[in-house]
């Protein structure tokens, strides 16, 4: 087995035999009421897409960091109100997605990982567009929509490789010169 899809299925919890699925690089879990991130994803070590949409989970755990071939992780639609730092850990990592969260500030260090292509981050609670995007000199989409922005700042332009960046919906009054 190496892609294992879950959807519109009440759990409330993945089963710990999962783990023996060692081939699995695609698990899609969602709209499935999980409300704690599944422990027994963290051992599934060749999982390269991650995609708990839809759900109710609050926390990503620091054990993430174990998932080192994971090149997409997608928690859009649940709870999240911060990013694990651990996740930075995940250097393979091209397309992170954490819309529709609690997200208010994401002070991760993303700016170490340098594969990352794509960045969700759009309807949440953010006032002000990450430090750590400046870092991200790869970032080719960048997703800010329906937050709470509040101005662009210089750094903008720094992003040499950004080629489509959403503010829409947002409450920008300042535009840099």
């Amino acid at each position: 087995l190496t892609e294992l899809q879950v959807e519109d299925v009440k759990l409330q919890a993945l089963p710990s035999s999962l783990s023996a699925c060692t081939n699995l690089t695609s698990l899609t879990v969602m709209n499935c009421c999980i409300s704690i991130f599944p422990s027994v994803i963290v051992k599934l070590r060749h999982l390269i897409a991650l995609n708990l949409v839809g759900n109710l989970i609050r926390i990503v755990p620091s054990s993430i960091r174990a998932l080192q071939s994971l090149e997409t992780i997608n928690l859009s639609s649940n709870v999240i109100s911060t990013v694990p730092h651990a996740m930075t850990a995940l250097q393979s990592l091209q397309e992170i997605i954490f819309s529709d969260n609690k997200l208010k500030l994401c002070d991760v260090k993303f700016e170490k990982m340098q594969s990352l292509r794509y960045l969700d981050l759009s309807h949440n609670n953010m006032k002000r567009i990450p430090k750590f995007v400046w870092g991200c000199k790869e970032l080719n989409i960048l997703h800010l929509n329906n937050n709470s922005i509040e101005g662009l700042p210089l750094e903008l332009g720094e992003l040499q490789e950004l080629r489509y960046l959403n503010l829409e919906a947002n409450n920008i009054f300042f535009l840099p010169p």
